[in-house]
């Protein structure tokens, strides 16, 4: 009977220890863990068809070059700064590739009416992801995704942004990383940079024609040409040149060097690189 007793409660802790929800924690505080998916909609700004469409997108390009690309929407930083809460989340919830978890975090705050305003966007690097993404870098990519969050095109623009990851990470495993000194160049508009060529070529003429105008009217006809020759203007006598000494300066323009990617340790005590935009 005892035996039987032993055993019925031994069942029922079982139970009850099946029953209690399970947390990650840091140092100072909670921070519960999520599902590990490379997609994190928190301020559900994307369509069910959205999120699966660049879940696998990010999926492909992460597992393709062996870094962690990670997208996390927000609305509320539950009192952590950008950097501090695209630090945490990364760490704590255990994304990254190898033993210096390769990748990065793009953390992005909407507000609660679903709008974005510049300046709440922080991309926390990784391990491999400091060298591929330079401060500059993440400064370029900032500014061409920047104007579709302006507009609330935020799946064009994280779809824009795995696009320019999977390029930066690309030229990276060439050897020379994007950065201040080798940013991609800008797609070359044939038709805008026309009329602007024309339209400052115009005003240009404007204003050299009007100018010239405005100074030829304080000359009239004359029929003689003593009334073109100023009296005593011109008396040459003697003129010679003499070629003393020349001296010459030498000066060494130093090129601009790259200025590379900045780091910070986060509260797991892990190095992070990254910026915001």
């Amino acid at each position: 009977m005892k035996k039987q007793f032993s055993a019925i409660l031994f069942v029922l802790l079982i139970c009850m220890s099946l029953c209690v929800p399970a947390f990650a924690t840091n140092d100072s505080d909670e921070y519960e863990y999520v599902e590990n998916s490379r997609l994190v909609d928190m301020a559900d700004i994307l369509s069910d068809t959205e999120e699966a469409s660049l879940t696998t997108k990010l999926d492909e390009i992460s597992n393709r070059n062996q870094v962690d690309i990670v997208i996390v929407t927000v609305t509320d930083l539950e009192g952590r700064t950008l950097t501090e809460y695209a630090d945490d989340f990364y760490d704590y919830n255990g994304y990254g590739f190898g033993e210096d978890a390769d990748g990065l975090a793009y953390v992005i705050k909407i507000e609660p009416d679903g709008s974005y305003s510049s300046g709440n966007s922080w991309i926390s690097t990784t391990g491999y992801a400091i060298t591929a993404f330079t401060d500059a870098g993440i400064q370029y990519i900032g500014k061409q995704i920047t104007p579709e969050l302006t507009e609330y095109n935020y799946y064009e623009a994280f779809n824009e942004f795995a696009d320019l990851c999977d390029e930066f990470i690309a030229q990276s495993d060439s050897g020379n990383p994007y950065d201040s000194d080798n940013l991609p160049k800008e797609p070359f508009n044939f038709f805008k940079s026309f009329l602007i060529s024309v339209v400052i070529g115009i005003a240009a003429a404007i204003i050299i024609t009007e100018s010239l105008k405005k100074k030829m009217k304080t000359v009239y006809y004359s029929s003689e040409a003593k009334d073109y020759l100023k009296s005593g203007s011109l008396n040459v006598m003697n003129s010679q040149d003499i070629f003393l000494y020349s001296q010459v300066d030498k000066r060494k323009i130093e090129k601009e060097s790259s200025c590379g990617s900045s780091t910070h340790e986060s509260s797991s005590g892990t190095t992070h690189g990254g910026g915001g935009f």
